[in-house]
């Protein structure tokens, strides 16, 4: 694959407060060649308008009428996506830098029976401390 378009599917349900932060993430990773599909599920808060302030045609926004949870709206935003490859994001995280680079180049390096790749995590606490998942 040379450059495979990445469906970046963000389901999100009244996360507007953390929600920014998890779009800027996404588009701000070196990897341009992704679309973000932004599934609101049903949301009450003012999610709409957060979407609508980012000017980025990579974003596609829908929305649910009724909150269905979270693996409905990947569902549907999984339907919706162009991409060669489908990537997850949560409306309450942040990727780092590169991330998507990463990988993208892992997966184009691995086998061909390969269908999968992930990295680790770091959990931030609400006290400040944090640690790395899978932690072994």
């Amino acid at each position: 694959m040379e450059h495979p378009l990445v469906s970046v599917i963000l389901p999100t349900y009244n996360r507007a407060e953390y929600l920014p932060r998890a779009i800027n993430s996404v588009l701000s990773q070196d990897y341009r060649e992704l679309e973000l599909i932004i599934v609101d599920d049903g949301s009450t808060d003012h999610t709409r308008h957060i979407v609508e302030a980012h000017e980025d045609n990579r974003i596609r926004y829908m929305r649910t009428p009724v909150n269905k949870g979270v693996a409905a709206a990947r569902n549907a935003g999984i339907r919706r996506a162009k991409g060669e490859l489908i990537a997850f994001q949560d409306s309450d995280d942040m990727w780092r830098a590169g991330k998507l680079t990463k990988q993208v180049e892992t997966l184009e390096k691995a086998s061909e029976d390969t269908a999968i790749v992930y990295c680790i995590m770091t959990r931030i606490n609400k006290d400040g401390t944090y640690r790395l998942l899978p932690d072994k």
